[in-house]
């Protein structure tokens, strides 16, 4: 009798377990209304970086209730660095978890390749995603910080590395390296950047890599002489920088705060718009304006794709079509908001909204300059800095 019990119970798992894999392979070539119908009463898990409250409001106060009224999904903002959230999806992938904790994720580059190397992400989406083909720039559904993409993340954002200063106390920016080492040298103190362990902090050394080639163009990686010339500058400045550069903000967080504390007189990152909603809050001084470097500015994308064992894929499908609509991203690139740039093609819009865009993404005088978008290095300069930084410039 209970080798019957033990053996009815397996083949009830094997069963359940089928039908669950049957219902999920099911949502490939599912239509738009499908996917709608499939979605309704489902909750998406959305993990994705929760260091900037701009961002986190947007997903909160626009998109989860908008995703609730129109199609009946709750949506659930769970915030965590991408390197843990990766490191959870490969933990679920070697004990077997078919029925997964995560369904949405933010992701890009390096995290990217790790994923799309270690098979965490469900498959090709993006010919499922109406807006995609409708909307989105083909030219960025292509690569993915030199990584082939392979339909298996869709673009959710495109976005610079700028730095932002406070006008009120630094005249001018500095526009290039030389300028930058004869303010930080007459300043000292007052400069500093992120540990290369956070994204920010890396993106500033592969700025660097280019501010040191004005008008190269580089068609591969740079070499370990290229960057070994950029950790060689970066320590001949680190005596001048905040607490003698012998410490480091850990966070691009802990830089934002340093620099809304007037501790430091600029801060950074992608996105060209950032400071705006954090100038209308308070948070950061009203003089604050944004600059690039005069050779130009890191120019990349970052995308939404989903776990291998999402157990939400139609619902979790349906919001990263809402994400890439017009309403979303026009929301998305209002400064006020987040100030994120659109992956759609504009010109290719109605003139109406084609009008709210460019209402949108007003930034009045916050700009200091224009710049040119350079492309950004393979995945793989960003891990070599990480490995190399601590040994040429950290003490």
């Amino acid at each position: 009798m209970k080798r019957l019990l033990l053996f009815l119970v397996m083949v009830l798992i094997f069963v359940l377990a089928a039908c669950r894999n049957s219902d999920t392979a099911s949502v490939t070539g599912m239509n738009e209304s499908q996917l709608k119908q499939e979605a309704k009463g489902k909750t998406v898990h959305f993990y994705m970086w929760g260091g900037d409250k701009n961002v986190n409001a947007y997903i909160d106060n626009f998109v989860t209730p908008n995703v609730k009224n129109k199609y009946g999904i709750t949506l659930k903002r769970i915030p965590m660095d991408t390197e843990k959230f990766i490191q959870k999806l490969n933990s679920e992938k070697q004990a077997g978890k078919k029925d997964g904790s995560i369904d949405l994720v933010w992701i890009n580059g390096q995290n990217f390749k790790i994923a799309k190397d270690n098979h965490l992400l469900y498959g090709k989406i993006t010919e499922q995603i109406p807006n995609v083909a409708k909307l989105v720039d083909p030219r960025l559904t292509k690569k993915d910080a030199g990584n082939a993409i392979e339909e298996m993340e869709a673009p959710w954002g495109k976005t610079s590395f700028v730095l932002q200063y406070n006008s009120k106390e630094v005249a001018k920016p500095p526009l290039d390296l030389q300028e930058l080492t004869a303010w930080v040298k007459a300043n000292p103190g007052r400069f500093t950047y992120p540990d290369v362990a956070d994204f920010t902090g890396d993106a500033f050394v592969r700025q660097i890599i280019y501010a040191q080639n004005p008008g190269k163009t580089f068609t591969k990686a740079p070499t370990k002489s290229d960057r070994v010339k950029a950790y060689t500058y970066l320590q001949s400045l680190a005596p001048y920088l905040w607490r003698e550069g012998k410490t480091y903000p850990k966070t691009l967080q802990e830089l934002d705060q340093l620099y809304a504390q007037g501790q430091v007189d600029f801060t950074m990152g992608f996105n060209e718009r950032r400071a705006l909603p954090f100038m209308e809050d308070g948070t950061f001084p009203k003089t604050t304006r944004t600059f690039a470097f005069d050779n130009g500015a890191l120019t990349n994308a970052h995308y939404l794709s989903m776990a291998f064992n999402t157990q939400q894929p139609a619902a979790s499908l349906v919001v990263i079509n809402y994400l890439l609509s017009e309403a979303a991203q026009a929301e998305k690139l209002k400064t006020s908001v987040w100030g994120d740039g659109t992956t759609l093609l504009t010109e290719q819009m109605s003139p109406d909204w084609q009008a709210r865009f460019k209402a949108a993404g007003k930034t009045g005088n916050q700009f200091y300059n224009s710049w040119q978008a350079l492309d950004e290095f393979p995945d793989t300069t960003a891990e070599a800095i990480q490995k190399e930084w601590s040994q040429y410039v950290y003490p």
